[in-house]
């Protein structure tokens, strides 16, 4: 019987059950420039540190079950983000307050916890949409970006292709990749655009790609792009027991 195997009857016999515990939480400050595996790799010491006891993968190199579900690209501030992982835990004993507590005092600067649940262990989620705002500079030609901006809610309203060329990772060739699907509404203001973009199984639009189809430099801009919140879909699989 392997280390995993002897781990995982170990806590069956013990009073805890298996469950997912989901965070929703702001990153903000130096942190926007952790990458998302930085990020996982934080939450990770995180939660261990808290007592949390997760749940890992079997096989000869066992990992936490823990998922970010939306990565956020490196600089991007996000206001309305979540994670969720696999943990043994006695629901009984411990409340969501209690686990929030424990928790964020393990976290840096820069990551603030706003809701902790302890949902069915089967439950995970998806992300449908995200809202992005580009706080702009003073430079920015705003009669000249409202024409641009109301020329893209034409396509998209027409349901015209919006083509932009996706460039490759990793010296991977740039493609030409419709992302027109992926915009849902685009909003002008003063000192600011919003942009509500749909995340889909097959991709979304990316934040360089929103910025190029608007002609904005980064110049344009007067502060990091906040993710301000996102449309997130629970999934739950029901448990089949055999008869």
């Amino acid at each position: 019987m392997s280390g995993n195997e002897i781990y995982v009857k170990y806590i069956q016999m013990t009073s805890k059950d298996k469950r997912t515990l989901v965070v929703k939480f702001r990153i903000t400050g130096f942190l926007r420039f952790l990458s998302h595996l930085e990020t996982m790799k934080m939450f990770e010491r995180a939660l261990k540190r808290a007592g949390l006891e997760l749940c890992y993968s079997a096989g000869f190199n066992p990992r936490p079950k823990l998922s970010l579900p939306l990565a956020r690209s490196v600089g991007l501030v996000c206001a309305d983000d979540l994670l969720y992982a696999a943990v043994w835990v006695d629901s009984a004993a411990v409340s969501a307050v209690e686990m929030t507590d424990r928790i964020e005092s393990q976290l840096p600067a820069g990551c603030d916890i706003f809701g902790v649940e302890l949902a069915d262990a089967k439950t995970s989620f998806a992300p449908e949409w995200a809202i992005y705002e580009f706080r702009l500079a003073d430079c920015v030609d705003g009669e000249a970006l409202s024409g641009r901006v109301e020329e893209i809610v034409g396509r998209i309203e027409r349901g015209d292709a919006i083509v932009v060329e996706r460039k490759g990772h990793k010296g991977k060739a740039s493609r030409q990749v419709d992302v027109g699907g992926y915009i849902e509404s685009v909003e002008c203001g003063a000192l600011s655009l919003t942009a509500k973009c749909r995340t889909t199984p097959a991709g979304s639009i990316r934040i360089d790609e929103i910025l190029r189809l608007l002609e904005l430099a980064d110049s344009s801009l007067s502060g990091a792009v906040v993710r301000k919140s996102v449309g997130w879909k629970r999934n739950q699989k029901k448990i089949h027991k055999g008869v």
